[in-house]
């Protein structure tokens, strides 16, 4: 498993432990809890994949993201909306 893998793992388990429901893009229902976290969400032509998009109730909140750091097995960042 590479860190960034690692890294969205334990993402998912602080996400999950916070309330928020995390899904996979095909899986996405942004009314299934009050807070959705929708996996490697596709962005504009060009623009890849956010690691994690969110909603809350069901507005899009923010963007969030895995940065790779050597030796620090991922960093989390996260961008509002």
């Amino acid at each position: 498993m590479t860190s960034e893998e690692q890294a969205r793992k334990h993402i998912d388990a602080l996400l999950l432990a916070a309330g928020w429901h995390v899904c996979d893009v095909a899986d996405a229902n942004i009314h299934a809890a009050k807070g959705v976290a929708i996996r490697e969400f596709p962005l504009d032509t060009g623009f890849g994949f956010a690691d994690y998009l969110l909603y809350i109730s069901p507005e899009r909140f923010g963007v969030a993201g895995v940065v790779n750091l050597p030796d620090s097995g991922g960093l989390f960042a996260f961008k509002s909306t």
